[in-house]
């Protein structure tokens, strides 16, 4: 379940597995569902790989795969939920919308809406998004993305100072005066 406020997602509450915002690599590695769930077994020979991945998860009844993904601050910042056979590279066009409308119902039972329509969706909140999508460009890829935006996080623990208007102004004065001192060459 996807707590909408906090960005929180218990994926099994019995278990203990959890994912959520603010969380560290180093977080993901002591946590329940890393030492206890269903990692691929690639991602145990390959403790210097920064992520996870989780097959065959049950979710609030819906049999899904789980990749976690760290940003180069170390902190968990996407996550993919998908049917575990909905990344085949030789999905049909039909079988690719079949399991978008799978993941639609899966995001609509987290949301507690009914979504319309089969195109990309996407829900905005304080700690991330939610989005599901469809590309049959080249491979059919057909997932739902949560996004954690770390900017925050990273700004309240001190990692980072917030981007101030005087920073913003500086930054243009800057690029005015190289601009123009490339035209007078």
């Amino acid at each position: 379940m996807i707590d909408l406020k906090t960005g929180k997602i218990v994926i099994n509450e019995q278990k203990g597995w959890v994912l959520e915002p603010g969380m560290k690599w180093e977080d993901l590695k002591k946590s329940n569902i890393y030492v206890n769930g269903p990692i691929h077994e690639n991602y145990r020979l390959h403790p210097e790989w920064q992520g996870a991945f989780f097959e065959h998860i049950d979710i609030d009844g819906f049999d899904m795969s789980v990749d976690v993904n760290v940003d180069t601050n170390g902190y968990i910042h996407k996550i993919f939920i998908y049917h575990p056979d909905a990344h085949n590279q030789c999905l049909s066009k039909e079988e690719a919308y079949k399991f978008k409308a799978f993941h639609d119902e899966f995001i609509s039972h987290q949301i507690g809406n009914q979504l319309k329509g089969s195109g990309e969706i996407w829900l905005d909140y304080d700690w991330g998004s939610i989005t599901s999508e469809i590309n049959l460009m080249h491979d059919s890829i057909v997932d739902i993305i949560i996004r954690f935006n770390t900017y925050p996080i990273r700004v309240a623990k001190g990692e980072i100072k917030p981007v101030t208007q005087e920073d913003i102004d500086n930054y243009y004065k800057k690029l005015q005066s190289r601009l123009k001192s490339n035209l007078q060459e």
